[in-house]
C-alpha cells in the first residue's frame, strides 16, 4: 500500500504564518514500497481566495527511507499565493491510484494544512503585494528623453519588472499618467514565467508611447514598485525617476528656413524620382487600396474574434480566463481609447486576482462583457459618423 506524505510550506515563517503575496510551495509525496510503473494522479487543491498554480506540469521522482525501508514515488508541487490577510486552509489532497491499462485501482486522501497570511508591515494592503527574495525594475527609452523634442514627436518607453517566486500576473499594472499636452498609449503587457531550480521567475514588460501635442516643458512621471524582501524581512520600493522634456514647435520651421537654399538643390534633383513614385502609385492605386482594405479587414477580424472569446469567458465567469481574453482583446485595440465602465470592471477583476477585493461573480463578468461590447459599438459608430460625404453626390 502506498504512503502519502503531508504537505509542506517552503519559506514559511517559524511561527506558522506567511506574508500576503508570498509563495507557499505545497508538496504532495506519494511513495510506494517498490517502483510503481503507473504514476498516480493528484488533483489541484480547490481554495477560495488565494491563487493556486502549478508551474511544473510533471511530477518528479523521489526516494525516501522510512523505518529502514526504501520507498520510491512521485512529488507533486503546487504554488499558492495568498492575496489578502486570511487564514489559509489547504484541503486534504485527493490521490487517484492507477492500474495497468489506465484504470483506477484505488484512491487516497492526504492531510490538510493551515497557515495564517498577514500583511507585511509598511505596505499598503489595498494594493497588490509582491513578496519575494529578489525584485528588479528597469526603464529604457527610445530615444532617450534629453535635448529638445518637437510637436508630433513620439517617445517610446519600456518598463520591465522581474521577481523571484512571483508569477508575472501578480505584478500589477503601473499608472502611466499623461501630463497636459502629451498623449500616452499603453500596449498590452507582455507577461512571461519561467522555472529555474524549482522557483518561478515572473516578468512583466510594459510598452508605452508618448506623443507630444503642444510645445512647452513637461514632466514624464517616474514609476515605482513596492515589495517585501523575504531575505531581510523588510519593505522596499524600487523606482525610476521622472524625466523632464522640452517640446518646441518653432525649431523645425527655423531650421527649414535657414537651410532653404541648401535643400533647393537636392529637391530639384529628386523631383523626377518623386514624380515617378507618384505615377507608379496612381497606376497601382487599386491594388494598394485593396491591400490596405484587406489588412484592415484582417485587423477587424482578429479584434472580433478576441471580443467573442472575451464574451465567452465572461459567460463562464472564470476570472483567470476572463483576464487572459481581456488582455488579448486589448492587444488588438492598440491606439484605441478605453471607457470608464470598462476600466472600472477591469479594476474589479484585477483586484480579485491580485489584491484584496469583494470578489468576482457572474454579475461582474456580465457587466465587463457589456462594457466591452458597448465600447466596440461606439468605435464603429464614430467611424460611420465621421466618414466624409462623397465628392460628387448623385442627387
Amino acid at each position: 500500500m502506498p504512503l502519502l506524505n503531508g504537505a509542506a510550506a517552503r519559506h514559511a515563517r517559524t511561527r506558522g504564518d506567511v506574508m500576503v503575496g508570498q509563495a507557499v510551495h505545497i508538496f504532495a509525496d506519494v511513495l510506494f514500497p517498490d517502483e510503481k510503473a503507473y504514476p498516480p494522479r493528484v488533483a489541484s487543491p480547490r481554495m477560495e481566495g488565494p491563487q493556486v498554480l502549478r508551474f511544473e506540469s510533471q511530477a518528479t521522482t523521489i526516494t525516501a527511507q522510512l523505518d529502514g525501508r526504501i520507498y520510491i514515488g512521485k512529488r507533486f508541487a503546487f504554488d499558492v499565493y495568498p492575496r489578502r490577510p486570511v487564514t489559509l486552509h489547504f484541503p486534504p489532497f485527493q490521490v487517484t491510484l492507477l492500474a495497468q491499462g489506465g484504470g483506477i485501482s484505488g484512491t487516497m486522501t492526504g492531510p490538510g494544512l493551515s497557515l495564517e497570511a498577514i500583511v507585511p508591515p509598511g505596505l499598503d494592503p489595498s494594493e497588490p503585494i509582491v513578496a519575494s527574495p529578489d525584485v528588479t525594475l528597469t526603464d529604457s527609452w527610445a530615444p532617450f528623453p534629453s535635448g529638445t523634442f518637437h510637436v508630433g514627436d513620439a517617445l517610446k518607453r519600456v518598463v520591465t519588472r522581474r521577481a523571484t517566486d512571483v508569477p508575472g500576473l501578480a505584478l500589477s499594472a503601473l499608472d502611466f499618467v499623461a501630463p497636459p499636452g502629451v498623449q500616452v498609449y499603453v500596449d498590452a503587457p507582455v507577461i512571461e514565467d519561467r522555472v529555474e531550480h524549482g522557483a518561478v521567475i515572473g516578468q512583466r514588460t510594459d510598452h508605452v508611447t508618448y506623443v507630444f501635442e503642444r510645445s512647452g516643458r513637461t514632466i514624464l512621471p517616474g514609476v515605482s514598485q513596492p515589495w517585501w524582501d523575504l531575505q531581510n524581512n523588510e519593505a522596499h520600493s524600487l523606482s525610476v525617476p521622472a524625466r523632464a522634456v522640452t517640446v518646441t514647435s518653432a525649431a523645425l520651421s527655423n531650421r527649414v528656413i535657414s537651410r532653404g537654399r541648401f535643400l533647393a538643390g537636392p529637391f530639384m534633383l529628386g523631383l523626377p524620382l518623386v514624380l515617378g513614385v507618384v505615377i507608379l502609385a496612381c497606376a497601382w492605386r487599386h491594388r494598394i487600396v485593396a491591400r490596405l482594405s484587406a489588412l484592415r479587414a484582417a485587423w477587424d477580424g482578429d479584434e472580433r474574434v478576441a471580443l467573442r472569446n472575451l464574451e465567452r469567458a465572461c459567460r463562464t465567469a472564470d476570472p483567470k480566463a476572463t483576464f487572459r481574453t481581456l488582455q488579448r482583446w486589448i492587444a488588438c485595440r492598440v491606439g484605441e481609447s478605453s471607457s470608464p465602465q470598462l476600466n472600472a470592471q477591469a479594476a474589479i477583476l484585477e483586484g480579485h486576482l491580485f489584491g484584496p477585493s469583494r470578489g468576482w461573480n457572474r454579475g461582474d463578468a456580465r457587466r465587463l462583457g457589456q462594457a466591452a461590447r458597448l465600447l466596440r459599438r461606439q468605435r464603429h459608430h464614430r467611424k460611420t459618423t465621421n466618414a466624409l460625404p462623397p465628392l460628387n453626390p448623385t442627387s
